[in-house]
């Protein structure tokens, strides 16, 4: 369940224009959650995100936007233990979003793009030398991605992902949340990895405690969907995660993965049997090629 003393710290301990800045929402095209690669920390990530609740619905690409510092500092959490330190780390985050380029993959091929064409971290005042506030503006190559999205997107509310702690628990989070209205999805692991930014892990093992378990953890903790998943095995190689997405309630930690597999309906038990149907079929491929035979075919999940 959410960590909901955090929680109440963030939303009823803050100031009202805080609260108010933490429930805008975020919404991105589908195929800017699914079919992007790029490389963020988990403080870029955040801030990226608090720029894009900024875009409201009839805006267009080369609107210019501008948010206060002190806000950036609170909505996002950024350490404000030491004097000053958080500025320098809000410049860094803010270059590495006007530096770093996207690849998303089109019809056409991979497209590349930024995140912003230009932020202007405004001169601080005199008497306390602290900067006041940030303009920007986003990437023209954004305009089918982030604006006037009429089909095929994903919102949420930024305050959903505020207490993800992990590197590779808001890309997870955003990744299940496009498919959250047909409650799965069966993903490839290698194509998973890419989506996660986490290709470094080669080995599934690696995979899975490292990224996979820490980041599912912290979704089921800190946000309000509550995932289970089901390793599928290839033969002997595990090739597949399902994923099963539900709402947080009352009930929901108990579930078990049979009651997720049900709760999702007979379309993610379809999609189960093709692809069991598929492994069945290379298991008989690989013995009558190696002895001639159909040998014992190597069940789906791994229990």
């Amino acid at each position: 369940m959410a960590n909901q003393d955090k929680r109440k710290r963030l939303l009823y301990e803050e100031s009202e224009e805080t609260v108010k800045q933490q429930n805008y929402w975020v919404v991105k095209s589908n195929d800017l959650i699914t079919h992007s690669r790029y490389t963020l920390t988990l403080s870029q990530h955040r801030l990226l995100l608090f720029l894009i609740s900024k875009i409201k619905p009839y805006d267009i690409v080369s609107d210019t936007y501008s948010v206060a510092i002190k806000d950036i500092i609170k909505v996002c959490e950024y350490d404000n233990s030491k004097d000053g330190k958080y500025y320098t780390i809000i410049k860094k985050d803010l270059l590495k979003l006007r530096n770093s380029a996207i690849w998303i993959e089109t019809p056409r091929g991979l497209e590349t793009m930024g995140w912003l064409a230009k932020a202007i971290i405004t001169k601080p005042k005199k008497n306390t030398g602290e900067y006041q506030e940030i303009i920007f503006k986003f990437d023209e190559g954004l305009r089918d991605y982030l604006f006037d999205l009429k089909k095929l997107y994903t919102q949420y509310n930024l305050e959903d992902i505020l207490l993800l702690s992990h590197k590779y628990s808001l890309r997870l989070y955003e990744y299940l949340m496009t498919y959250a209205n047909i409650m799965y999805v069966i993903a490839d692991i290698e194509d998973l990895k890419i989506r996660l930014d986490a290709e470094s892990y080669s080995k599934y093992n690696h995979f899975k405690e490292r990224v996979l378990k820490p980041a599912v953890e912290d979704i089921n903790s800190n946000t309000k969907i509550y995932i289970r998943y089901d390793e599928i095995k290839t033969g002997r190689t595990y090739t597949h995660i399902a994923f099963y997405i539900w709402g947080i309630n009352e009930d929901s930690k108990d579930y078990t993965i049979e009651d997720m597999r049900i709760i999702s309906g007979t379309k993610a038990n379809i999609e189960r049997r093709i692809i069991k149907n598929k492994v069945q079929k290379i298991n008989k491929d690989k013995a009558i090629k190696a002895n001639g035979e159909i040998t014992a075919q190597t069940s789906m999940f791994d229990k």
